[in-house]
Formats: structure tokens, C-alpha cells, sequence
């Protein structure tokens, strides 16, 4: 079934389909809390704000959602492609990041299980089994288009997690470290005159 996915090009946009609709969909939970709260550090003191509740607030989380899931989903394609063929030397080098994105974008479909997040017990079982079950689903689809051994495709979703960690530090320590910063000296300013 993951070849028939893999080489059918209808199936990339119902894969597509199921990257936006899963966020979107999520966004209905009817026991989970999408409030949102900033801190804010000003000197020595310590202000939470909490924000959110209004369509607009809900409208803005749910195009964010669905825009971060589209992102991570052709990136991660990309970088399974990358990692398999180039740093591991698959022998299915041939394939493309369109052929690996369509079998991969039906394994969104398992996060609308996380409507029971918000559930008691149920959402601390449903968040330990989901990332989980989802990299057992990547491991299984990537050995067959890849043509290579489970431990090889584990490999490759190891590697890839390793470098989307990466990157993701140093995004957050580069937002982070100019938290604080005076505007000037990240615009650099000419008085009048």
C-alpha cells in the first residue's frame, strides 16, 4: 500500500488534505485550554499576560497550525531524502521528495487521536504513545521506499530528529538572545538634525 501511495501523484494533494485538516480539526478540542500566556521580564519584575479566547486569537492559532504542519511536513520529506540517499547511501536514490511526502502525509492522521489530550490519564497516554506510534509509521514507510532495513530507516528519523533539534535551538537561542535588547542596537539609529 505504501508503493500504490508512493506512485500515485493524486495522492499528494489527499496527503496535503490531511496535513491541514489534522491541525484544524485539533483546534475543536473541546477539553483543551488554547489561551495563551507571554512573560514578560522587565527589570526585576515579572509580568504574565494572558491572551487569546477571541475568534480572531483562534483564527490566528489555527492558520499558524496548519502553516507550521505544512511546513514540517514538506521539510521533513526533504530532509528523510537528504539523510537517507546522501549521509546513509540508500540505494533508492532515485526518489523523489514528492514520492516520499505522500505516504508521509497520511501519518498526520494519527495526531487526531490528540483530541484526548485534554482528557485526564487518557491525554498523558495519548501524548507518550502518538510521537511514538509516529515514528514507528516513519520507520516502516521510509525501509519500504527506500528500499533499506528498519534499523537503517530508524537511522535516518534519528538523524533527521537530531538536525531539526539542532536547528531548533539555535532558532530559539537567536530569538532568545535578543530578547532584552535595546532597539538601537538592532536598528541602528541617527539622531536629528
Amino acid at each position: 500500500m505504501i508503493e500504490e501511495i508512493k506512485d500515485d501523484p493524486a495522492a499528494l494533494k489527499q496527503a496535503a488534505i490531511v496535513v491541514i485538516a489534522v491541525p484544524l480539526i485539533y483546534r475543536l478540542n473541546p477539553w483543551a485550554n488554547f489561551d495563551e500566556r507571554s512573560i514578560l521580564v522587565a527589570g526585576d519584575t515579572l509580568e504574565i499576560y494572558t491572551h487569546g479566547g477571541t475568534l480572531g486569537w483562534t483564527l490566528g492559532i489555527a492558520l499558524g497550525s496548519v502553516t507550521l504542519a505544512l511546513s514540517a511536513w514538506v521539510l521533513s520529506a526533504l530532509v528523510f531524502r537528504f539523510v537517507a540517499v546522501k549521509l546513509l547511501g540508500s540505494p533508492s536514490g532515485g526518489t523523489t521528495w514528492n514520492e516520499i511526502a505522500r505516504p508521509l502525509g497520511f501519518t498526520s492522521a494519527i495526531y487526531i487521536l490528540g483530541l484526548g489530550t485534554g482528557i485526564p490519564v487518557i491525554g498523558l497516554l495519548v501524548s507518550i504513545v502518538l510521537p511514538i506510534w509516529t515514528t514507528a509509521m516513519e520507520v516502516v514507510i521510509l525501509s519500504q521506499i527506500f528500499q533499506i532495513s528498519k534499523l537503517r530507516a530508524l537511522a535516518t528519523v534519528t538523524v533527521t530528529w537530531i538536525v531539526a533539534l539542532i536547528f531548533l535551538v539555535v532558532l530559539i537561542w537567536m530569538v532568545v538572545s535578543q530578547v532584552g535588547r535595546p532597539v538601537e542596537r538592532l536598528i541602528p539609529m541617527t539622531p536629528p538634525g
